[in-house]
């Protein structure tokens, strides 16, 4: 029954949807709104004080929401600037010659679930510390053996999106374990090929940023957003560095 309630919100929120798309003048001129669709499935409280099964008794709320502009389909989105969530400190242990704090939240040791507390704990990242005025994204890291048994600094993904590296010699990378797999992360991967992309499952590691040709983030609320600039850690020697 819960299924049949949720088949049925999201229907009626599909359809409402599907009216943002507005054609204006020519083809090239059509633009879309995105919308989010969350359900929350929760136990009848009814239920309960009848003491009916509250397993048969499940109350399905939904609301679609959006917080974007209008982006028109057939225009490339201008580039962004990202952060690394690292940097210099005493008390933070030291990889590829930059810091992680060890107070820092993760989710790499269970990505797939989407809980409300994650967007509470990802705030501490959101600090100028980690993500300066100019940043619209900051890239989650972990410390991971390259082939060579060297411990590197492997890039993850964005507090609320996936990353990719295209690395010079055409290559795709996105992280494989450790992030969640979101939907447009998925049609990304399935379409590389169709663009000449060969997908490599190696993980991206942040030494290899000099390698890197192009780089973007996907998100279900930003589709495919282009990075201008990655803003690297701290250095004693020449300040937070970037990757343009």
């Amino acid at each position: 029954e819960a299924t049949q309630q949720s088949n049925a919100l999201i229907s009626k929120l599909v359809d409402e949807a599907e009216a943002s798309i507005c054609p204006v003048g020519e083809a090239k001129d059509t633009v879309i709104q995105l919308f989010r669709v969350t359900l929350l499935w929760s136990s009848d409280k009814n239920a309960e004080n009848t003491k009916k099964d509250v397993n048969e008794s499940i109350v399905v709320r939904g609301h679609a929401t959006s917080t974007c502009k209008p982006m028109n389909v057939h225009r490339a989105p201008e580039p962004i600037i990202v952060s690394v969530a690292v940097h210099t400190k005493e008390d933070s242990s030291k990889r590829d010659g930059v810091a992680i704090d060890q107070a820092l939240p993760t989710r790499f040791a269970n990505p797939q679930n989407k809980i409300a507390s994650w967007c509470r704990l990802r705030k501490q990242m959101e600090k100028p510390t980690y993500k300066p005025p100019n940043a619209s994204e900051v890239l989650m890291v972990r410390p991971r053996l390259d082939e060579s048994d060297t411990e590197r600094l492997e890039v993850l993904e964005g507090l609320s999106s996936n990353f990719f590296a295209i690395y010079k010699d055409g290559s795709l990378r996105t992280a494989t374990q450790g992030v969640l797999n979101g939907y447009v992360r998925h049609l990304v991967l399935v379409s590389a090929s169709k663009v000449g992309l060969k997908f490599d499952p190696r993980p991206i590691y942040l030494h290899e940023a000099n390698q890197w040709k192009e780089a973007f983030i996907t998100s279900s609320s930003r589709l495919i957003w282009p990075i201008s600039k990655v803003l690297l850690p701290e250095d004693e020697e020449c300040g937070r560095g970037s990757v343009e």
